[in-house]
């Protein structure tokens, strides 16, 4: 995937530009569609900031995140690759996971 519209890239800031590790290059389980451009949204590794709870981030980057976006993460949650979640729909974020992290975040 290239660099789409950075005008920087060449002297594009360490933090986060070069250290940011997005999630569909990261995670084995993310398929070819899931990729930002194709998919409109960007899977982020995150925790929370107390208890340092890992959580999948999941932000919509050009439009509304589509149902089957949706969908696929609901199963990839319900098939083991991570406990806790956040997505944003339509600008407003919600929340899934153990109560640890619902807590915490």
């Amino acid at each position: 995937m290239g660099c789409n519209g950075c005008s920087i890239y060449k002297d594009r800031p360490a933090d986060p530009c070069k250290s940011y590790e997005c999630g569909y290059l990261k995670f084995d389980w993310v398929p070819q569609w899931m990729r930002p451009d194709l998919s409109d949204v960007i899977i982020t590794e995150r925790e929370t900031k107390t208890q340092k709870i890992p959580y999948i981030e999941v932000a919509e980057y050009k439009g509304k995140m589509n149902a089957e976006v949706l969908s696929f993460l609901f199963m990839s949650k319900f098939n083991g690759h991570f406990e806790n979640f956040t997505y944003q729909i339509n600008g407003g974020w919600n929340r899934v996971g153990s109560k640890e992290f619902l807590d915490d975040i």
